[in-house]
């Protein structure tokens, strides 16, 4: 055990292969260098965690935005088709923050373009409040909506819509 613990401090650990880019904060770590700062202390709130299943890929990252996940490799659809079934595809959005969750359900009612099948109040993994409400606008759709760190967060699936539950209730705070 010791000699493990001591390897990680050793040596810089290997990228992950989904690493999000953020040049934007490696520029102002770089500028605080460039002044001769000696520490530079990051405060940031938490971000959205989610736990998926192991053979699925997350793609589209735009931090503080939204993600698409998926059950099925990246390229298998150009866009526009049908998915296959067992294929899922998910999208996690976090909503600005002047929209809350009890006003972003109301647009989804008001919404004529949108049928809602059902409505559920749920609760995550974490303790926190969700609603889970079944869609119907070309094709069946299971959303989540919840609040993460004062925001509204939206994962909506398509497809094979078997594991949404299992996912949705893993949503919360990434600390």
């Amino acid at each position: 055990m010791p000699e493990v613990l001591l390897r990680t401090k050793l040596f810089v650990p290997p990228l992950r292969p989904n690493l999000v880019p953020r040049p934007h904060l490696i520029e102002r770590l770089n500028q605080g260098l460039q002044h001769g700062n000696k520490l530079t202390l990051i405060s940031a709130p938490a971000g959205v965690s989610l736990f998926l299943p192991e053979s699925w890929t997350v793609t589209l990252v735009l931090p503080g935005q939204s993600a698409v996940l998926q059950s099925y490799p990246e390229g298998k659809y150009i866009g526009g088709e049908a998915l296959e079934p067992d294929d899922t595809k998910c999208d996690l959005t976090i909503r600005p923050p002047d929209i809350g969750v009890a006003e972003y359900l109301q647009q989804l009612k008001s919404d004529p373009t949108i049928t809602i099948v059902s409505e559920q109040e749920i609760v995550l993994q974490s303790g926190e409040p969700g609603t889970r409400i079944e869609v119907e606008s070309m094709g069946r759709s299971i959303s989540l909506i919840t609040e993460v760190n004062e925001r509204t967060v939206l994962l909506t699936c398509f497809g094979e819509l078997a594991p949404f539950d299992e996912i949705a209730v893993t949503l919360g705070v990434s600390e």
